[in-house]
């Protein structure tokens, strides 16, 4: 294989930490020049060679400056300090390597976005036919690709949906993430000289996903003759169309067609996906909340809970209008729901939790008459005769039925539809992902990639129609959005998925979870999407094993292709994940627990204390606990406040117009930098509140001690 290489007498050396380090600057390259050559992988005209670009920053206010660049050129690294010298590089490299509309490179960068707020304004963006630059976009701040000089940037991040550390870890680039040596608080201009140890950190960087490239990138896909997906998606998208174009015309037709008919009109669309649609069940006891418990507490888990669902039940595929007086003959016909489906808009008159467990997001209600009682974001009751209209599936019925009375219903909507499996060359790919998942050891790559394939395929089913185009401004710096120039019959003509399949997945979901908290009553702690907290273990197993026999009847009949079925035993049964000897929780995506935890380096056994909040990096409460050395769950009240340094929380600014700044590095030098846009990343301060509403319900909660409902359900 032809490779490119450097003078060795101009690269610069030295040692950090034990290792041995090189790179070039970018004047010396610029002056001595490349040597040696690169070719295109067979049958693609992408050059077999790995390139990244990366910079560091120094942030003075709302405004950041680039004062360091890195390139990887395969295993060399190329280190300039000026966007002058960056253009002349990128034009220089893209005539030495002979690119053109037949003959491309790769350049990788990890959050692309954040670069490309810099280089905007300097680059000449290639143009398509109409002459709009050749830039695709997905939001103002998500920038997959862009194309300039026969280079096309790629974002590594939204393919990998990993940290820089964990592409480095995961992939075995054989180059490791360096951590704490840059120090992002000094004030460092493009005159400053840079530590062996800053040099040594940017190297890295880049380095890293030049090796990435040619480990994962060139082996996985170019040398098979795949096309290297956009996002991490992508790599199962491009799966599902393979495996759909090997069956023969006639059931790729007929399932086309049916994927026609079945899809909802562009108006339904519109509304099903904003309140018929609904995720994970997320939800906290009220009677328990902002109390510190110190009963074992245990913690079960659905197994693979969504593709469980997408193998064991069955799914609408083609809904029709049925007169609202039909609802009264299945509203409680159990049989009837299991071989239909439908959904209906619903007005609701009197409704109020059975238990402290309650259901729906205030979100969902598409209307409302008198004053809402919420708990932590969800409905508790309705107040005087007020009533609720909302969108629900016959899943979501029968959970209305488990947690709500309901003075009257009156059927607004109705539709129905007979339920059937999804085909086999669906089923396949999530078998097929699963098991491999099953048979791989767990922290290999593949098995972090069949896991992640895996839940992407639920992920597609609910992804958003895009009928609008994101166009760069090269006078703004922004994005327009324009109207797709199509029909609603042209954008889901290549739809292999229709959304009902997404939408009875989760409802399946929310009903494992959901009914099991009912059937744990006041015992039941706390429910995340396909997980459950809980205190009397030993008492409420017989409930877990009830469900998990009923799984197992299910998965000894169900459709597993040629594997083993062994395999598929335990998918979507509820797994104990141990025990916690402290929890707490203030509301939903808020708890903090204390487990037993082996210490992988020593091997020895000791408490650990494990938070979630959503909106906080999960080692900053622990970090702050530690300094004040104070407990986590003494943090842990209404109005807990994390300062500036403490929170690891950033907002970001962007600026579009050029700016220049004076200062003083922090070795005493003055300077002036000019940048013509740029990405601030401010740290910002972390207040975790209550609302006096949620305090109030909470509280009305522990006062009445509501017992739940223990009785099973079929």
């Amino acid at each position: 294989m032809k490779q490119i290489s450097i003078a060795q007498s101009r690269l610069q050396n030295f040692n950090h930490n034990g290792n041995d380090y090189n790179y070039i600057t970018v004047s010396d390259l610029l002056r001595t020049g490349l040597k040696g050559g690169v070719s295109p992988v067979r049958n693609t005209n992408i050059l077999n060679i790995g390139l990244a670009f990366d910079i560091e920053t120094t942030k003075l206010d709302k405004y950041s400056f680039m004062y360091v660049w890195q390139f990887a050129i395969d295993n060399y690294t190329v280190i300039g300090r000026s966007w002058e010298q960056f253009v002349e590089f990128l034009k220089y490299l893209s005539k030495y390597l002979g690119l053109n509309e037949k003959r491309t490179a790769i350049i990788w960068v990890h959050n692309f976005s954040f670069e490309f707020s810099f280089i905007k304004h300097w680059l000449e963006w290639e143009r398509d036919e109409s002459g709009k630059p050749k830039i695709f976009a997905v939001s103002n701040t998500n920038i997959v690709t862009a194309n300039a000089y026969g280079f096309q940037f790629r974002d590594s991040l939204i393919m990998t949906r990993k940290k820089l550390a964990d592409v480095a870890k995961d992939y075995n680039t054989g180059i490791e993430k360096l951590v704490g040596d840059l120090d992002y608080s000094l004030n460092v201009s493009r005159e400053t000289p840079l530590e062996n140890s800053q040099l040594a950190y940017c190297i890295n960087d880049v380095q890293i996903l030049q090796r990435w490239f040619h480990v994962y990138i060139v082996p996985e896909f170019l040398y098979k003759g795949r096309k290297i997906p956009l996002t991490s998606t992508g790599i199962v998208r491009d799966d599902m169309k393979r495996r759909f174009g090997k069956l023969d015309k006639g059931t790729r037709d007929a399932w086309r067609a049916r994927i026609r008919r079945g899809y909802p009109t562009r108006a339904d669309y519109e509304v099903i996906m904003q309140y018929l649609f609904r995720g994970g069940y997320v939800h906290c006891n009220s009677v328990f909340s902002g109390e510190v418990e110190t009963s074992p507490m245990g913690s079960m888990d659905l197994k693979s809970s969504y593709p469980a669902q997408l193998l064991q039940h069955n799914y609408p595929y083609r809904f029709i209008q049925k007169d609202v007086s039909f609802f009264e003959t299945i509203k409680h016909n159990r049989k009837w729901q299991k071989e239909n489906a439908f959904y209906g808009c619903f007005k609701i008159t009197g409704i109020r939790a059975k238990t402290s467990h309650t259901l729906e997001s205030v979100n969902k209600i598409y209307a409302h008459e008198g004053k809402l009682i919420v708990d932590n974001g969800r409905l508790a009751r309705t107040e005087d005769g007020g009533s609720i209209t909302v969108l629900l599936t016959e899943i979501d019925w029968q959970l209305y039925n488990l947690f709500y009375d309901m003075d009257k219903v009156d059927c607004l909507s109705l539709r129905i539809a007979s339920k059937h499996p999804l085909p086999d060359w669906l089923k396949d790919m999530i078998i097929d992902y699963f098991a491999n998942k099953e048979t791989l050891e767990k922290d290999t790559l593949d098995y972090k990639l069949f896991k992640a394939m895996l839940n992407s395929i639920y992920g597609m089913m609910v992804t958003s129609i895009y009928d609008k185009n994101l166009y760069y401004n090269d006078t703004t710096g922004d994005f327009d959005t324009v109207d797709k120039d199509k029909s609603w019959q042209d954008l889901i003509k290549n739809q292999l998925l229709l959304p009902w399949f997404g939408i009875w997945c989760t409802a399946y979901g929310r009903m494992a979870v959901g009914s099991t908290l009912i059937k744990l009553g006041c015992d039941g702690r706390y429910g995340d999407t396909d997980s459950c907290k809980y205190t009397g273990i030993t008492q409420n197993d017989y409930i877990f094993r009830c469900y998990n026999d009923k799984i197992l009847r299910i998965n000894k009949t169900m459709y597993v292709g040629n594997h083993d079925r062994k395999l598929f035993l335990k998918l979507g049964q509820f797994d104990y994940e141990g025990k916690s000897y402290r929890f707490s929780t203030n509301g939903a995506k808020r708890y903090i627990h204390t487990d037993i935890h082996r210490d992988k380096k020593t091997g020895k056994y000791g408490l650990k204390d494990v938070v979630t909040i959503a909106g906080l990096p999960k080692g900053a409460l622990i970090n702050k606990a530690l300094k004040e050395k104070t407990s986590v769950y003494d943090l842990f009240i209404d109005g807990m406040t994390l300062d500036l340094l403490e929170s690891d929380k950033m907002t970001s600014h962007r600026e579009n117009t050029p700016f220049t700044l004076e200062s003083v590095d922090y070795l005493g030098q003055p300077y002036t930098v000019t940048e013509k846009s740029c990405e601030t990343l401010i740290d910002i301060p972390f207040k975790m509140t209550i609302t006096p509403e949620y305090l109030k319900y909470r509280m009305d909660s522990k006062n009445k001690l509501i017992v739940g409902n223990r009785t099973a359900s079929d």
